[in-house]
């Protein structure tokens, strides 16, 4: 018996594992991207939000009292979710998401008309709108990291503006303590995948979180192969706020 807790490649692995007869498997999902289809929350995002938020909070600080551009990069893959939801907490000016691709010119332009009104700016951006080639890892994924200071280096280029990023990756991802949320949801995933292997007969499941909290299973085969990206309500709210820039 094996409770696989991961991401989408975990969870590949699981359902492989299930699929040839090799062990019983229940899946949990826990990734800070929360990009694992079929479920709301995986653990670990809530807490690396927080984490990101007090990194641009405190970047906010130095743009404010030395009058600068600054641009955020986080962590996110296909999904912007990290990014949007810093760019939300902290009221980004500007908040670049793989799932919608953004001429940088707009950006820029944004970012003059928002310095010549308060002599500051924040952009946030998501790691994954573009790739950096080289090798790939196991799971085939190219080499990420370094948007934020290109980004920056561009801003700074088009609008003349002193402009500097700043980059906590891996560091968002060992935020302690974790936050209630996801204290919370790994003990209710775990009751849930504890009560799916007492049943005995509900395996190649994963255990997610769905609307206002409710805690099921689903077949991790509906699961794979699919990405959870910025849509629906979230793509709509990310649209009010930066969408007609």
């Amino acid at each position: 018996m094996i409770v696989a807790i991961g991401g989408d490649d975990t969870l590949g692995a699981a359902a492989q594992t299930q699929a040839r007869g090799l062990a019983n498997v229940v899946g949990i999902p826990k990734t800070i991207d929360n990009d694992v289809y079929g479920t709301d929350y995986t653990i670990g995002f809530d807490t690396a939000v927080n984490e990101a938020i007090k990194v641009t909070e405190s970047f906010k600080t130095t743009l404010i009292s030395h009058e600068r551009v600054g641009v955020v990069e986080v962590m996110g893959r296909e999904a912007g979710w990290i990014a949007l939801f810093t760019g939300l907490a902290t009221m980004a000016d500007f908040v670049l998401i793989p799932e919608k691709p953004i001429n940088w010119d707009i950006v820029a332009n944004r970012v003059k008309e928002v310095y010549k009104d308060r002599r500051w700016a924040l952009i946030v951006v998501s790691e994954g709108i573009k790739e950096y080639g080289g090798p790939k890892d196991e799971f085939g994924h190219s080499r990420l990291g370094g948007v934020g200071n290109e980004l920056a280096q561009y801003i700074e280029k088009a609008t003349g503006l002193e402009t500097r990023a700043v980059v906590p990756g891996h560091i968002i991802r060992g935020g302690a303590p974790p936050t209630a949320f996801d204290r919370v949801l790994a003990v209710r995933f775990a009751t849930e995948a504890f009560n799916a292997i007492e049943g005995g007969n509900d395996f190649g499941k994963m255990i997610a979180y769905r609307g206002g909290g409710d805690i099921v299973r689903v077949p991790i085969t509906e699961v794979l192969g699919r990405n959870r990206l910025v849509s629906g309500y979230w793509m709509t709210l990310y649209e009010t706020y930066w969408g007609g820039l």
